[in-house]
Parts: structure tokens; C-alpha cells; sequence
């Protein structure tokens, strides 16, 4: 949370640059201009506030609407700032999660990418929002970039107040792009991270990269500025043959209409274009539990297949194109209207040959490298839109000398579906040997006609009011809100065809859905100036999907599932030192629970069973501590112990097992010195210690009691960075120093999928 500035502060201090106004964003973190003169300014970074210089000056309206200073938010908040993406050579924003405490990573580096694990519970890509508004909700094959991101904003607990129909309990992501400015900005930065094997060296499958961030005045004036960031890559992973290309730019706007800033609006534009090889990440360990049923937990690491054989072909391309403004008004003092707008275009494009885990055999008893696996082809093409809105109204009254109350009311909402999909699969071939990668027979086209399928759309809205009482000259801070929520489908089932009024159920299936009053409140105490203690109570709801059949074969008979978060915690914020604890317990209950592969209901069709006694439940404290022990030095921790566990009144082998994915115990302690003065004036030295305590790879059941269990890994990273001119700046960053074997997903040995080996990447910055 606090830590971030402070790490900030010790790059690079430049002269003051202009605040970037509250409007450009409705939901992003952003400087206060009405703070006054007390200002901290980093490179593209600035901080303003009324009171202190650290952490606590950051104001973001991610948590609700209202925008408040993090040390005055009864709720656990991070913000990973772009200039500590840049130090520590973070492009996705999975490779930010071991800078937040209670979060983990489901697959960095290949599949799982874009979910995560938060206080126990399962994030999918529904919760990564940017600027507030649901990004891309498709797959989960990669993690988000953190290309054209100013800040990313980690809340822990549910965000169902400001946001809808959030999926669980666990927590938000929220990408807060770069905005356009005043000051004068031309960086340019090239980035080389070579690969050799597994270990570092400039090898054939060397990675190169691009980036460029422009931003000024197009009027004298300064009311009209612009923002444009371009990024060209090609990333080698580890796994031989899995290189990714990627081809992004992403601009902006900012008109203030009138001279004194009262009516501002943003246009924006991003096109991004990606090409993955599959096979990227994914390794394979014979004698590595084949089965989650076959009594055995533990991996063997000394057989793990090479990264020189990739045992998949093909790949699949993304594209995404979006459109979309932010606009403001401030008619008087004290009322403020927002209103924000993105248009969205999604295509998915796969052919890829992949392994299918069920072929995996061993072809000679007597030979441990005579394991050999098929491949089958698949094929799909996938094209999605979406359109999302955000609006509301806002008024303060009162004074900061003895109370102040801000309220919002607002509506959000989406209508996003798709208009073309189609896939295919074809049946396994190709066996090739997982040691060598010699095949029985090449690869062939399958031929494969990709068969339709409907065609979705979906309209979700939510209805949300907030209040923020401060009282006794901003010493006591009430907070709470009520939100309604629902969501309208429809299927179009011409491109199968398949005539609509033939499908069972489906007017059950298409029923309208709507949950609330969904409640939030808070309250925070400054006991010092420094110091604040708050306590928060959060709520979380989803809606169940119509199509879940029950035992009887019925649709549309299920409510929606809950989640409760109780938090308390311990905020302090001083010049050079911050620090914030929370302890919490989050709930969640009405959870479907499938049936066995062998349970069918009465249509022939695996059903679902719902009570209150299904779900999940954690406890836990987290840590972040932050401090300039000395000038130059900067120094943070955040930790977490976890305790959660499955909650199952049909399965007694899941009731009461730890979670996935979620260790019980987990620290990152980062550390930086910055030399100024001498003969080292300029030059700066980082080192990152990860650690993690043994997880399960999935949650046990009675029908697979034995996932695997990753084992504990300390990992180290190593930074060094020398700024020889103002305008020039050279950078190397080393991440897994010691090399250490990391699985980071994979239930059975069959299909793991790694953390990056030791791996180097050199950066050169030009300013000018």
C-alpha cells in the first residue's frame, strides 16, 4: 500500500511537473489539485497531498466512487506505481503480485495467466478492470500488460459496491492508464533479454523490445495535452519455439474546455495486436504424480523434460481495438458529474497442436526417457464487442474545520456478447518423446471445419450510492453504501442451426437476474496525525449461471452466491517510514457444487447442488512496511499468513482442505540504494527476496484427493541501474538469481507450468 511512493521516491527526482487532474478517469488513482503546495514529484509520477509526503497522499476512488487519500480508507489498498514496474522489469501485472501481500500468481508464464489467487479465493479475469471498466473476460492464457499503465491498484476484499456482480470475495484489480500532460515527455526505452537454455546468455532466441511514451501541450494555453505510448516486442520465453510478438499503441486527449479546468473530457484509443506461440512455459515430469487420486503429492524435479524440447506447435493471435472518452463537469463548487464511455472489439484466432495428458505412456518399462505423449489440433476463432458506461453525480458539503460529507450516486453497466465463434478439435497424434522431442509421425493438418456456435449477449447494470462522513476536522471518517445489481441474456442460435424455440429451459435460461441491496460501511479513526485504525465491512455476491441444471434438470432455480469480508487494520504514515496491517476474515457461501462425472440427472447431464454450507472461508493477517532508513535507501516487506480452507457439506474430503494456490505463509522483502554524490553519483542497486511456503496446486475432492503440492521457493532478483545523464539511463535487472526451479501451476506432472529460470534483461532509457 504505503510502501510504493517510498520506493518511488528513491528513483528519479526530477523538477516539479504539473498535477494531472482528477477528471481524466472516474475510477483511477490521481493527484489532488485542491491539496495545495505540499508536493512530491517523481519521474511521470506526482503526488500531492495536505499532510505528508509518503504513501498516504496517493487518492484513488477505486474502492467506492469517492476519491479519498489511502491513509484515510478503511480498507487494504495497494498501488504499484509505474516507476517500480520499471525497476523491477514488471510487463505483466501477474509479475506485480509478490509485491501485494495475500495475493498469488495461477501461472505467471503460460496458462492460468490472467487469473489469480486473493485471501484463498479464485480471481478470474472478470475483476481486472482498467479505469475502472471490466477489461478483457476472455480465456485466461496470458496475464494482463502493464504496457501504457501509470498505476496498478490492488484492493483486497469484495468490490461489488461500485463495480456489480464481482465473481468472489477475494479482491480487484484496477489499471490505471497514462494520461496525457503538460510537461514535455519523450522517452524512449529498448530492452534485451536473451535466452540461452536455462540459463543466461545472448542465445539464437534472444528477446528485444520497444518502448516510446510521449506526452505535452498541443496549446500554448495547456488546455489541450496528449499522451501516446507505443510498445514492439518479441519475447522468447524459456521453452524453446515459444516466442510471443506484440504490437500495442494507446493515445489520448485531454481537453479542458473552459480556462479554469470546470469541464474537462478525455478521448482515448488503444489497438493492441499479440501472437503466442503455445507451448510457452509448460514442461513435463514423468514420475511426478500422473493422477490426482493415486495416493502421491510430492514432485520430482530430476526428470523434468528440457526446455529445448517444446512438445506444442502452433499458436493463437489476439486482437483487441477500443474506443472510448472520460468526461467531467464542476458546474459549482462542491457538485461534480462524471461520465465515462469505452467501446470494445476482441478476436481470438487459434491453430495449435497441444498435448493431450490422458496419452502420456511410458513406451519402454526399462527406459525412464522413453516417455512419449500425442498431440491433438485445435482451432477456433472468436469475435467479441462490448460497451460500457459509468456515470454519477457527486456533492460535498460542509467544511474540513469541523465536518465534511461527500455522497455519490451513480449506474454502471455493460452490453457485451459475441458475434462469431467457432472451434474444433482433432483426435491425438504424433506422439512425440517428451526428453528428445522425436516424433512417431509429423504433425499433420487435421483438416478441422470449425463448427459454430451461438451467439451470446448479455446487458449487466448496477446501482450504486455512497456517503463519506468526516467529522471532527477529518479525525473520525464514516463511510457506507448500497448497491443493486442484474443482468439480461440473450442467445442466438442461428449460426447452429438450431431452431430457439426447441431448447429446453431456455426461457428459465434467459430470465432476467438481479441481486441486492449489496451493503458496504467503514469507519477510520486517526488516532495521531500518523497513525489511523480502521475496521470495514464488505459484501460480494454473484449471479448463477442460467443454464445450471439441479438434480431435477431445472434451470434458473439457484440464488445468487455471497461473500462477506470483515476487516481490521492499522495504518501509520510518516515522511520516512509507513506501515499497514490488516486482519480479516472473508466467507463466502451458496456456492454450485458440481456432481460427479457418474451423477447424472434425470437428462443424462452432470447437475449442480447449492446451500449455504458450500464455499470457502479464510482468516489472515497481511503486512506492508515501508521506510528511508538512510538518504538513498529504500527499503520495504509485505507478508502475509493465510489460513483458508473449503467448506463442503457433500464432500468430506474437501471439507476443511487448504484452498490452491494460496501458501500460509509468504513474504517479499525489497531493498534499493541510490548513490548520490561521488564518484557512484547516479548508480543504483536493487535486490528482491520472494518466499512462499508450500501450496496445493487445486483443491482436494473425493474425487481427486492427491493434487500436487508445490514445494516452498525462496526466490532472489537482482537490479542495477547507472543514469549517466540526465537524459540517458542503463539498466539491468537478473530475476532468479539462484536459478531455483519454481512449478507454479499444474494438478498432475503431466502438464506444469513453470516460473521463469534465471533470466537477464538490459535496458536502455532515453529521455530528449
Amino acid at each position: 500500500m504505503l510502501h510504493s511512493v517510498l520506493l518511488a521516491a528513491a528513483l528519479h527526482a526530477q523538477a516539479p511537473v504539473p498535477v494531472v487532474p482528477d477528471s481524466v478517469a472516474p475510477s483511477a488513482v490521481v493527484s489532488n489539485p485542491a491539496s495545495g503546495p505540499d508536493t512530491l514529484s517523481q519521474q511521470g509520477i506526482q503526488v500531492t497531498g495536505k499532510r505528508r509526503k509518503t504513501g498516504g497522499n496517493i487518492v484513488d476512488a477505486s474502492v467506492g466512487k469517492i476519491a479519498a487519500p489511502l491513509h484515510e480508507t478503511p480498507r487494504s489498498v495497494t498501488v504499484i506505481t509505474s516507476d517500480q514496474l520499471r525497476d523491477r522489469d514488471a510487463r505483466t501485472v501477474a509479475q506485480t503480485l509478490s509485491m501485494v501481500p495475500g495475493v498469488f500468481t495461477n501461472g505467471s508464464n503460460g496458462a492460468g495467466g490472467y487469473h489469480y489467487k486473493a485471501r484463498g479465493y479464485h480471481m478470474p479475469p472478470s475483476v481486472y478492470l482498467v479505469d475502472g471498466f471490466q477489461g478483457v473476460r476472455a480465456g485466461g492464457d496470458y496475464s494482463p500488460s502493464t504496457f501504457g499503465i501509470d498505476r496498478v491498484v490492488f484492493m483486497r476484499g469484495p468490490a461489488g459496491l461500485a463495480y456489480g456482480a464481482m465473481s468472489v470475495p477475494g479482491g480487484m484489480v484496477n489499471m490505471v492508464t497514462k494520461a496525457p500532460q503538460e510537461r514535455t515527455l519523450r522517452e524512449v526505452d529498448l530492452r534485451l533479454g536473451p535466452w540461452s537454455d536455462n540459463s543466461t546468455g545472448f542465445g539464437s532466441a534472444a528477446s528485444v523490445g520497444v518502448d516510446a511514451d510521449f506526452a505535452g501541450k498541443l496549446s500554448d494555453d495547456g488546455r489541450l495535452t496528449y499522451r501516446a505510448v507505443g510498445n514492439w516486442e518479441n519475447l522468447s520465453g524459456f521453452t524453446a519455439d515459444s516466442r510471443d510478438s506484440s504490437r500495442r499503441f494507446m493515445g489520448s486527449l485531454l481537453w479542458k474546455i473552459d480556462s479554469a479546468g470546470r469541464y474537462t473530457v478525455r478521448p482515448v484509443v488503444q489497438w493492441d495486436w499479440t501472437s503466442r506461440r503455445a507451448g510457452a512455459s509448460t514442461l513435463v515430469s514423468p514420475s511426478t504424480s500422473l493422477s490426482a487420486n493415486d495416493g502421491s503429492t510430492g514432485i520430482d524435479l530430476d526428470d523434468l523434460t528440457p526446455v529445448s524440447v517444446n512438445h506444442s506447435a502452433g499458436g493463437r493471435q489476439d486482437e483487441q481495438f477500443l474506443l472510448g472518452f472520460d468526461a467531467k463537469a464542476r458546474p459549482v463548487d462542491g457538485w461534480s458529474l462524471d461520465a465515462a464511455y469505452r467501446w470494445l472489439s476482441y478476436d481470438t484466432r487459434v491453430d495449435q497442436w497441444t498435448p493431450v495428458a490422458s496419452t502420456l505412456k511410458q513406451a519402454d518399462p526399462s527406459d525412464p526417457k522413453s516417455w512419449t505423449v500425442q498431440r491433438s489440433q485445435s482451432r477456433s476463432r472468436t469475435e467479441r464487442f462490448g460497451h460500457a458506461f459509468d456515470g454519477n453525480v457527486q456533492w460535498e458539503t460542509g467544511s474540513d474545520k469541523s465536518w465534511r460529507n461527500v455522497a455519490t450516486v451513480g449506474v454502471n453497466g455493460r452490453w457485451s456478447g459475441t458475434d462469431r465463434s467457432a472451434s474444433a478439435t482433432g483426435r491425438a497424434h504424433s506422439a512425440v518423446n517428451v526428453y528428445t522431442g522425436k516424433v512417431s509421425e509429423a504433425l499433420r493438418d487435421s483438416n478441422l471445419v470449425p463448427v459454430p456456435s451461438y451467439l451470446t449477449e448479455s446487458v449487466a447494470w448496477n446501482l450504486y450510492a455512497m456517503d463519506q462522513l468526516s467529522l471532527f476536522g477529518n479525525r473520525l471518517i464514516l463511510s457506507g453504501g448500497l448497491a443493486w445489481a442484474g443482468e439480461s441474456l440473450d442467445r442466438d442460435y442461428g449460426p447452429t442451426g438450431i431452431r430457439k424455440d426447441t431448447v429446453k429451459n431456455l426461457s428459465k435460461i434467459l430470465a432476467d437476474k438481479s441481486g441486492g441491496p449489496i451493503p458496504t460501511a467503514g469507519a477510520l479513526f486517526q488516532v495521531t496525525p500518523a497513525l489511523a485504525v480502521y475496521g470495514s465491512y464488505a459484501t460480494s455476491y454473484s449471479l448463477a449461471a442460467g443454464d445450471a441444471e439441479d438434480r431435477s434438470g431445472r434451470t434458473g432455480e439457484f440464488d445468487p452466491s455471497t461473500g462477506v469480508n470483515l476487516e481490521a487494520g492499522l495504518k501509520y504514515d510518516m515522511d520516512k517510514a509507513s506501515a499497514a496491517i490488516s486482519v480479516f476474515h472473508v466467507s463466502q457461501k451458496g456456492v454450485l457444487v458440481q456432481s460427479a462425472a457418474t451423477d447424472l440427472n434425470s437428462n443424462g447431464n452432470r447437475y449442480y447442488t447449492q446451500s449455504d454450507d458450500e464455499g470457502r472461508e479464510s482468516f489472515g493477517v497481511e503486512l506492508e512496511v515501508s521506510a528511508n532508513p538512510a538518504r538513498g535507501w529504500t527499503t520495504s516487506l509485505v507478508g502475509a499468513w493465510i489460513d483458508a480452507q473449503v467448506k463442503s457439506s457433500v464432500d468430506a474430503v474437501a471439507d476443511g482442505s487448504p484452498v490452491d494456490k494460496t501458501p500460509e505463509w509468504s513474504a517479499t522483502l525489497h531493498n534499493r540504494y541510490a548513490f548520490a554524490g561521488g564518484a557512484l553519483d547516479g548508480l543504483g542497486a536493487s535486490m528482491t527476496v520472494n518466499w512462499q511456503t508450500e501450496r496445493w496446486m487445486s483443491t482436494r475432492s473425493t474425487a481427486a484427493p492427491d493434487p500436487i503440492v508445490m514445494p516452498w521457493t525462496t526466490k532472489v532478483d537482482l537490479g542495477l541501474s547507472y543514469r549517466i545523464t540526465p537524459e540517458l539511463e542503463l539498466a539491468a535487472n537478473l530475476e532468479n538469481v539462484f536459478d531455483e526451479t519454481i512449478v507454479e501451476s499444474g494438478t498432475t506432472g503431466s502438464s506444469l507450468v513453470m516460473g521463469s529460470p534465471r533470466n537477464l534483461v538490459l535496458r536502455m532509457g532515453y529521455s530528449f
